[in-house]
């Protein structure tokens, strides 16, 4: 007697597998600079460096004409240290220092009453006005407060209203 399976039976289409693009390295500054000097003071070919490093060719090609640029950019030296340091990061810039968010922690945790208000009352009754902090958001204030490590508590018990 045959089985019977009563399942759904599933179409196995072929799938293509993802290609990932080429996984890039960051090259420290110390091996930046031993690119370069190889290259243009050594006499090294961009290949035999790109293999001693460990990354394609045409990489380091980009990164001996954006030194290059960038040194001819600033009239400096190509051997000048600050070439090869690591520009800043991607990313919006903080928008408080450690000293303004300092502050406000000091504000919104000096009291009982402050301590008890929303994000939201204490920006409405301006308690942090007196800073010259520029425009806070309730997003904000929150953020600043739980990396300092404050949090809302959930709410405790709550009795019922009716005597059952």
């Amino acid at each position: 007697m045959p089985r019977i399976i009563r399942r759904k039976l599933r179409n196995n289409k072929g799938v293509a597998s993802r290609v990932y693009k080429t996984p890039r390295k960051k090259l420290s500054p110390i091996k930046r600079a031993f690119a370069i000097g190889a290259i243009v003071l050594g006499n090294a070919s961009h290949n035999q460096v790109a293999k001693a490093i460990g990354v394609d060719q045409s990489g380091i090609s980009k990164l001996v004409a954006r030194i290059q640029a960038k040194a001819d950019a600033a009239g400096l030296p190509i051997w000048d240290p600050i070439l090869y340091e690591n520009d800043l990061g991607r990313g919006r810039p903080e928008l408080l220092s450690q000293a303004q968010k300092d502050a406000i922690i000091r504000i919104a945790t000096q009291d009982c009453d402050r301590r008890e208000k929303e994000p939201w009352q204490a920006l409405a009754h301006g308690d942090f006005n007196e800073l010259g902090l520029p425009a806070l958001s309730i997003s904000t204030f929150k953020n600043v407060m739980y990396e300092a490590g404050y949090a809302r508590r959930a709410l405790g018990f709550k009795p019922t209203l009716n005597k059952d």
